[in-house]
């Protein structure tokens, strides 16, 4: 029998937090092994269970930031994803870089919750496509390297910045998906991307062009 995905959830809304465990338990594939309601209890569960994924609420006690940091460093097997009401890009951009590999939006549904957790534990990223879109525009100004790829490694971006998986990607294209991940990896290679997450928000810190000024291809 195939191990349970070992994962704990922490949030400092009772009620909210049951939800979410009721929710996630009922795919027999996920299992939660622990619950917390502030950041430093977040981190002592993972050192001590070590699962296999914490869903962290970004508006919690204490530093959520620095607690995924915490885990990751005790537990790097472990992966992180929060889980948030926030449509901050300051607090999308922050989980990211302390290497959260998921970004999930409070008003996502049950189903959809448990599809992204399953992507990420099998080493996808997520970011909400309505966020990602907006730092695409930011990030593909005229000095950004979103200059120097290709129209066929554009569209691909633009289908990354919609959710969609390789797999997904190789159907709307008519391509094989082995194409698409030979194009995802020239495409992080050229945003010195860590995956395709970060090659959505790459350089996010360049001057901001709007849609209308970005280069022609």
């Amino acid at each position: 029998m195939v191990s349970s995905i070992s994962i704990v959830v922490a949030d400092d809304h009772p009620l909210l937090r049951a939800g979410i465990v009721e929710a996630v338990s009922r795919d027999p594939r996920l299992k939660v092994i622990g619950e917390a309601a502030t950041a430093a209890d977040a981190c002592q569960l993972a050192t001590m269970f070590r699962p296999n994924l914490v869903l962290l609420d970004v508006c919690m006690p204490g530093d959520t930031f620095l607690a995924v940091r915490t885990i990751l460093e005790a537990c790097p097997d472990t992966k992180v994803v929060m889980l948030t009401a926030s449509c901050s890009e300051a607090d999308l951009l922050r989980s990211l870089q302390s290497g959260a590999k998921g970004y999930v939006l409070k008003g996502s549904g049950g189903a959809e919750l448990i599809r992204i957790l399953l992507a990420v534990h099998e080493g996808g990223a997520y970011v909400p496509p309505e966020l990602t879109n907006a730092l695409i525009i930011k990030k593909c100004d005229r000095a950004s390297p979103c200059r120097d790829l290709t129209g066929r490694e554009d569209v691909i971006l633009e289908h990354v910045a919609r959710g969609l998986t390789n797999k997904e990607i190789a159907l709307e294209l008519h391509v094989a998906e082995k194409t698409v991940k030979h194009h995802m990896t020239r495409i992080m290679d050229k945003l010195k991307a860590r995956n395709r997450v970060e090659a959505a928000i790459a350089h996010t810190r360049a001057t901001p062009a709007s849609a209308n000024e970005r280069p022609p291809r």
